[in-house]
């Protein structure tokens, strides 16, 4: 069900109950496909505008910056 925000990195988290979702997962990719993703694709330069938080995670290969559309709410249990 996820929908990504190309060149961007969609991450929902859900305190849904785990259920069965792959009748729903098939309809939205059918929807996507239709549309050729052009949503998206404007959804993610829309983004470009208010991604201004940000976090600078360490690994073996540099420095990385992840962009956020919204600030973490720290201690935060969902």
């Amino acid at each position: 069900l996820r929908t990504g925000c190309f060149p961007f990195i969609k991450y929902p988290c859900s305190r849904a109950a785990p259920q069965d979702l792959a009748l729903q997962d098939a309809f939205f990719t059918a929807l996507k496909v239709l549309n050729a993703g052009i949503p998206t694709l404007l959804y993610g330069i829309g983004s470009w505008f208010f991604a201004r938080v940000t976090e600078t995670v360490h690994t073996s290969h540099g420095p990385v910056t992840i962009y956020f559309l919204n600030k973490e709410d720290e201690g935060a249990m969902y």
